[in-house]
């Protein structure tokens, strides 16, 4: 059988060449845990494909001193508090790759508040996943699906919408038709999409329903949020029910989890060590009988019963305090944000 390709889209901080490696491995080992599941080894039923696009504010952090002034200036003008552009300028006096502030934060406020940034961002991402689908042979597009997390939802989101509705600035043959090809599954993991919006999310491209739809992208969309996660937390990914419509509001499922393994829950992985995260992805990729929901209640049970035997509950109440307000500024926001960063550090 054809493999279906799953592209992986990383979030903010430092992500090198490789950094998937990880997460896959992760899933491998997930996927490996039902019988039914692997009697089709994981490799040959997928196809990674990471993507990544780190560089571009890595560029950024690097030559921050000499750009900073007229990109703080970019930032005023599009929108951000003037409290926290005084962070930045403090921060900027000594970045460190150790600074949560630096490698993590200012990635969001350079896509949200930068639209240079932004649009090459969308660009680079758009190059990879487009040559990937057309690098195929035999003239049919392969099925594929994307799983993206934190800044990546934003990120995968915006490139989709612009690849299916109004292509990619200076790449006028760059572009996707419903009509072609549309993604399975986007999953969502720390759905930040609502957040980082520059236009309507709930009204974009990016909405399920059938690929026979010439204003839908995916067949289905999975929103994942953590009732601890800050990120989730702001402005979280609540679409008016039924979304996108009544005929397709089936084909959209949002997932709210609660586990706490450790400080970093807005980690990737740890979003997907959850049962309740890697069986909706496997069982939609692979096919609804291929997990039975005896294995679905053993392996929950069995994950719940580790994560409470653990120190959920200090964590709980500490990330319980530092939750910014839901319709909060960006300063109050990113001021929570820099609490967290503090505590995932130590």
């Amino acid at each position: 059988m054809p493999q279906h390709l799953l592209f992986l889209v990383h979030g903010m901080g430092v992500h090198p060449t490789n950094w998937s490696v990880g997460t896959v491995n992760l899933l491998k080992e997930k996927y490996d845990g039902f019988p039914d599941l692997k009697a089709l080894p994981f490799d040959q039923r997928f196809t990674i494909v990471e993507i990544a696009y780190d560089k571009i504010f890595e560029d950024i952090r690097i030559q921050w001193k000499d750009q900073s002034a007229a990109i703080l200036k970019v930032m005023s003008s599009n929108g951000l508090d003037d409290d926290f552009i005084k962070k930045l300028v403090d921060a900027g006096q000594a970045p460190s790759t150790d600074n949560f502030l630096w490698t993590h934060v200012l990635d969001v406020l350079l896509y949200r508040f930068v639209p240079t940034v932004c649009m090459a961002v969308r660009v680079t991402v758009a190059d990879q996943i487009m040559q990937k689908l057309v690098s195929n042979t035999g003239g049919e597009l392969p099925s594929w699906s994307v799983l993206a997390h934190s800044l990546g939802t934003s990120v995968a989101h915006d490139t989709l919408n612009d690849l299916y509705h109004t292509a990619i600035p200076g790449r006028p043959n760059l572009f996707l038709s419903t009509g072609d090809t549309s993604a399975e599954l986007v999953m969502m993991v720390a759905n930040v999409s609502k957040v980082l919006e520059t236009s309507p999310v709930y009204s974009s491209y990016v909405r399920p329903g059938k690929t026979t739809l010439p204003d839908r992208v995916c067949r289905y969309y999975f929103s994942v949020a953590h009732r601890r996660d800050p990120f989730t937390w702001f402005k979280s990914f609540d679409p008016p029910a039924p979304w996108p419509d009544v005929a397709s509001s089936g084909n959209f499922k949002a997932l709210l989890v609660r586990h706490i393994l450790d400080w970093n829950v807005h980690d990737l992985d740890h979003y997907l060590k959850g049962p309740q995260v890697h069986i909706p992805l496997f069982r939609y990729l692979a096919g609804p009988d291929c997990i039975s929901e005896k294995e679905e209640a053993d392996a929950i049970k069995n994950f719940v019963d580790e994560w409470q035997a653990g120190p959920w509950a200090k964590i709980d109440e500490v990330l319980e305090n530092v939750l910014p307000h839901q319709n909060g500024s960006w300063s109050e926001l990113f001021s929570s944000l820099l609490k967290y960063g503090s505590l995932i550090s130590e």
